[in-house]
């Protein structure tokens, strides 16, 4: 928001009633949201994989789990075994807040206003355990990575660490796909549309 960077999941908002509008055309906001989250996949799978595990950084010195690995790979297994209605529901209440942040924070004009209107919604979804999916496009993909990983699998064997659950497939159909329409219901319905309505005139 800040550096003008674009988020798939606010863009479900302001894409919607850009088009309710008539501002840009459907295929515009078909291809830039599209554009936006396969755009935020690589970098989210970038920072998953050279940042937080190849770098080692998701193991500690001793090649250990605590607490980064064990905390990668039980989120992963708790995100991929959701029914499809809790993780599309989670994902429609992340969405909201977050599309709120990002309505409240274009209200403001100076930085400081932006960084409080952006941070106790989004605050607010995580600490409820709201589903995002972009934000899950890192966390899901860096579980399974560390899972497979022989150092966690070796803890695995000892009994020092729970077992790896995901897999890609679970992660796409139980956790991707219904979050992401999940979000796109939130920021397109809840907030893009119902407040185009409240403010139409």
């Amino acid at each position: 928001v800040l550096c003008g960077a674009d988020l798939f999941t606010g863009s479900c908002m302001t894409l919607t009633t850009a088009r309710a509008r008539n501002q840009i055309t459907l295929g515009q906001a078909l291809f830039t949201g599209a554009s936006s989250w396969i755009g935020n996949f690589a970098g989210a799978l970038f920072v998953a994989y050279f940042i937080a595990y190849l770098s080692g950084l998701i193991f500690d010195a001793a090649g250990g789990t605590l607490p980064y690995a064990s905390a990668a790979v039980n989120l992963a297994n708790a995100k991929s075994s959701l029914g499809f209605t809790e993780a599309f529901l989670r994902g429609a209440g992340c969405n909201w807040l977050v599309c709120l942040a990002v309505f409240a924070a274009a209200a403001s004009t100076e930085t400081t206003g932006k960084i409080a209107a952006l941070w106790f919604p989004t605050m607010a979804f995580v600490a409820l355990g709201m589903e995002h999916c972009i934000a899950n496009m890192f966390f899901i993909p860096l579980g399974i990575l560390t899972g497979s990983d022989p150092r966690y699998t070796a803890l695995v064997e000892a009994g020092k660490a729970l077992p790896l659950k995901a897999d890609f497939y679970s992660f796409f159909v139980s956790n991707l796909l219904p979050v992401t329409l999940g979000n796109i219901v939130g920021g397109a319905v809840l907030v893009g549309m119902l407040y185009l309505a409240a403010n139409k005139k």
